[in-house]
């Protein structure tokens, strides 16, 4: 329990903190998960849109993920429920 609380706070924090809003795999892309009006996400909305990612993983034929494909802002079911954005920075 305390490794998945560990996990999910260290991914939120470094979707916050340590790298300006910018994740590892996001970095190499060029791109940053902010709030609706393109500022830099709150680190409690970070942890939701974390554990509102991992909800949608367990959707099953990645359905939340296949909507980021066919809504008008791109996002997936998790960046829909948080109010998240993934931008090209």
């Amino acid at each position: 329990m305390l490794a998945i609380v560990g996990s999910w706070l260290y991914y939120a924090g470094f979707e916050k903190f340590l790298v300006a809003g910018y994740a590892r795999e996001k970095s190499a892309l060029n791109l940053a998960v902010t709030d609706m009006y393109g500022a830099r996400i709150s680190f409690g909305r970070a942890i939701r849109q974390i554990f509102f990612q991992i909800v949608t993983e367990l959707i099953p034929l990645k359905i939340g993920y296949i909507l980021a494909g066919i809504t008008e802002r791109k996002q997936a079911l998790h960046d829909m429920i948080a109010s998240t954005l993934v931008l090209r920075r």
